[in-house]
């Protein structure tokens, strides 16, 4: 929970103005790089907009930037990156329950509009 918390709280210091989206962009290439301090860096996580549904970052997947959420789909079906969405817009965090090649895993999803930063732990 503390891993996302961070995360969340240091997007949400961030200018998101939309003529200046620069800052957010370099926040989330920094996230990406390492360079930013994270409780649980050995937990990936994953970065969403709730107000335009689409992922910022995910971890270990580059080309997943600026996709739609509900990409986001787990063996069973569930798509938690819609479900991680919906709670966001309401300013919810949540914790879902999924499973990734053959194994189960919970992430926490922390929420402060308009962000939402969830971490997958085993």
């Amino acid at each position: 929970m503390v891993n996302s918390t961070e995360l969340l709280n240091l997007l949400n210091g961030v200018d998101d103005n939309t003529e200046h989206t620069h800052a957010l962009d370099l926040m989330v290439e920094h996230i990406e790089k390492g360079e930013v301090h994270r409780y649980a860096p050995k937990y990936p996580v994953w970065i969403l907009r709730s107000d335009t549904g689409k992922l910022l970052y995910y971890q270990g997947e580059k080309a997943f930037r600026g996709q739609d959420a509900a990409r986001l789909v787990d063996d069973n079906g569930f798509r938690f990156g819609q479900k991680a969405v919906d709670q966001g817009k309401n300013s919810r965090s949540t914790w879902v329950n999924l499973s990734l090649g053959g194994q189960s895993y919970r992430a926490y999803c922390g929420s402060k509009q308009p962000f939402v930063v969830c971490t997958l732990i085993k």
